[in-house]
């Protein structure tokens, strides 16, 4: 089965002839078991991706590289929480607010709520720091962050890590069975050079069968 959704099904698809930018078309193919084989796909690709970014944040910033740091870390969040989203949905958002993002990835799983804290004023600078980042970190002079606010960051996301990789591997597990599902080795984070950093998510084949990623 073949569904148009999205803004040309909602009718509401953006054109600018300036830019020759045109919304995409958004189409979701039912299937049975080899949608599941490429969800756990997709999310094994966009979670290692995002660790990737966050080792970049941290070089960056190790080298005093702190507004690329900051655009990274932000790269690294919106892919943590893309990854989250896509294994709960089947769909990757097309956005970059990571507060929207965020959201979304709460109403999937209780340990994705509010794991990038906004409630105290200084939380809500750093949160706004990071969610900046994306735009400001890369094209305004104004744009400032210090090296222990980016340091505070790193480490959030690095718990969003967790929790999105818990969460997700649980669901992986109904796809799989969950004697399918193996870390990576190192467990949800492995220590390098005296820091922990983000670890991958692997899922080989159940012993009950089913279609699902081989590692």
């Amino acid at each position: 089965m073949l569904i148009l959704f999205g803004s040309h099904a909602r009718g509401d698809w953006v054109e600018v002839a300036e830019t020759g930018y045109k919304s995409d078309y958004d189409f979701l193919i039912v299937v049975e078991n080899s949608a599941q084989v490429s969800d756990v796909r997709n999310f094994s690709s966009w979670f290692d991706s995002a660790g990737t970014f966050w080792r970049s944040s941290r070089d960056a910033g190790a080298r005093l590289w702190l507004k690329e740091a900051a655009f990274l870390l932000h790269q690294a969040t919106e892919r943590y929480y893309y990854s989250a989203i896509l294994v709960h949905t089947g769909y990757k958002q097309r956005t970059h607010d990571i507060e929207l993002l965020g959201n979304l990835a709460g109403e999937q799983h209780a340990l994705m709520v509010d794991v990038l804290p906004k409630t105290e004023p200084e939380e809500k600078h750093l949160f706004d720091l990071l969610k900046r980042a994306y735009i400001d970190a890369r094209y305004s002079m104004s744009y400032r962050i210090s090296s222990t606010e980016l340091a505070t960051l790193q480490a959030q996301v690095l718990v969003l890590a967790e929790r999105v990789r818990e969460a997700c591997l649980e669901k992986i597990a109904t796809f799989c069975g969950a004697n399918a599902l193996r870390k990576d080795g190192h467990g949800i984070a492995r220590l390098e050079r005296g820091r922990a950093e983000p670890s991958s998510v692997r899922c080989g084949a159940s012993r009950e069968g089913r279609n699902c990623l081989r590692g």
